[in-house]
């Protein structure tokens, strides 16, 4: 009998840990507003192959490059995006609504969602898409990230014009990555 006793007051020990503390068992957020006050910042290697129209005509890439991007999910949930150092079109963030569409130029559009537990950026190439996903834990301050190219169901290609330069891209490829996350925005004083 004491046996028993001892086994539901464990039970019952840990029902009450796992409602005072959702973060102990969560690994990641599964709304918007638990995100919302965030910054993260994800760098990562990647392997592209395809073929590089540009002035000098056609030429094959087979390259690694590295890649990050750092986003603050604002308390209003705008999504500001502010560019690598390194990109030398660094105009400032770019600020996008939740499910709201957004012009990259050249051509394509993007967006931020939150499906699934998974803050989304789709890129909208010429042919294709490209599809971030982040996976934030809140409470623990940690994230995961994906990255994913969906050719055009039509042509099978992916074209993307992102630098003024049409890449057909055949592969993309992670490597590796990195992601962290800090409360507050870390990246400016425009918050909102």
């Amino acid at each position: 009998m004491l046996a028993v006793h001892s086994r539901c007051f464990a039970a019952v020990r840990l029902i009450a840990i796992l409602v005072l503390f959702p973060g102990f068992t969560r690994v990641r957020a599964e709304t918007l507003d638990e995100i919302k006050g965030l910054s993260v910042t994800i760098s990562w290697a990647q392997h592209v192959v395809g073929t590089v129209h540009d002035v000098s005509g056609l030429r094959h890439l087979d390259t690694n490059n590295n890649r990050s991007i750092s986003i603050y999910i604002s308390t209003k949930g705008n999504v500001f995006e502010y560019p690598a150092e390194s990109n030398k079109w660094n105009f400032g963030p770019t600020v996008t609504s939740i499910n709201q569409a957004g012009s990259l130029g050249n051509d394509q559009m993007m967006a931020w969602t939150m499906t699934a537990g998974h803050l989304n950026k789709v890129i909208k190439a010429i042919r294709g898409f490209v599809e971030y996903r982040i996976a934030i834990d809140p409470y623990k301050l940690s994230c995961t990230f994906d990255l994913k190219m969906y050719p055009d169901p039509q042509t099978g290609t992916m074209i993307s014009n992102s630098v003024g330069t049409q890449l057909d891209a055949v592969t993309l490829q992670m490597i590796g990555c990195s992601c962290t996350v800090k409360k507050g925005n870390v990246f400016a004083s425009t918050t909102e």
